[in-house]
């Protein structure tokens, strides 16, 4: 299990954290997708300024984060990353239960993954995720899914 971490909306100085962890957290697809995965590709520092992204600090040291806000469909998730030292430690899971309680009135958490992401396909499928789509979009075959609230 994990051990104690503390989560919090991103500050500007923690952009560099963020994009570290990223890079990552995502270089392993890299071969499987055949170009960086749009996570490595995001403006972290737009999005913080925006206060969309939010930070898992454990033992003084950034170990994950995640991308969400609320749109007019519900709850939107548009990334929950944790550097590959931290994963299968439970992070995630504390990191996306944090998520569903920023959620909380919306009916719906709606995300997408890439389709060679399987490890993630499985993960949300396990935490009550459903799919309900997949398409292309910027070259990118996504799988997206939604939980009801």
């Amino acid at each position: 299990m994990s051990d104690a971490c503390s989560i919090r909306p991103a500050r500007a100085d923690d952009v560099p954290l963020i994009e570290a962890c990223a890079s990552v957290a995502y270089h392993k697809y890299i071969d499987r997708i055949g170009r960086a995965p749009a996570p490595m590709l995001a403006d972290f520092a737009a999005q913080t300024a925006q206060g969309r992204v939010h930070v898992m600090m454990a033992g003084g040291k950034l170990v994950g984060f995640a991308v969400c806000y609320h749109d007019r469909e519900g709850y939107f998730l548009e990334n929950i990353a944790i550097g590959p030292a931290c994963q299968d430690l439970g992070y995630g899971a504390q990191l996306l239960n944090y998520v569903e309680q920023l959620a909380i009135g919306a009916c719906t958490i709606r995300l997408n993954t890439n389709e060679k992401m399987t490890e993630n396909l499985a993960w949300y499928q396990h935490r009550g995720f459903v799919e309900t789509a997949r398409r292309v979009e910027d070259g990118f075959a996504r799988v997206y899914f939604e939980k009801k609230l």
